[in-house]
């Protein structure tokens, strides 16, 4: 079964400001965070229901990027086999690098990153 994937506004707002930020400090660094989140969208039409529930009686869920430390709320709509994409949150705020891809290391830098399931 294929699901329908459908983004609020809020969430693509998420993203455009969430990309500028990582291209203000790494040129590119954007880019891959919007691939990454396309990627996201892209198993959801497959699996929406790979995660567990989050909420004790929504059917929301959440899914997290490969390699940036946001999660992106979802909710599952059963009976019509839709998938509303809500929002994107970031996980906690910890000390440490971000990887660029470009083999350097921003030491220093203000990382986000999981913090387990809060």
């Amino acid at each position: 079964m294929t699901w329908q994937v459908v983004s609020r506004p809020e969430a693509e707002n998420d993203v455009i400001e969430i990309a500028a930020w990582y291209d203000d400090h790494s040129q590119g660094l954007g880019d891959r965070f919007i691939e990454e989140f396309l990627t996201v969208l892209d198993e959801l039409t497959v699996n929406p229901l790979l995660h567990c529930r989050r909420h004790p009686r929504k059917n929301i869920r959440w899914r997290y990027p490969k390699s940036f430390p946001y999660r992106v709320i979802y909710e599952v709509i059963h009976e019509q086999n839709i998938v509303v994409v809500w929002s994107l949150q970031p996980c906690c705020m910890l000390r440490g690098t971000i990887d660029d891809g470009s083999g350097e290391s921003k030491k220093g830098s203000t990382l986000l990153r999981h913090c387990g399931e809060a």
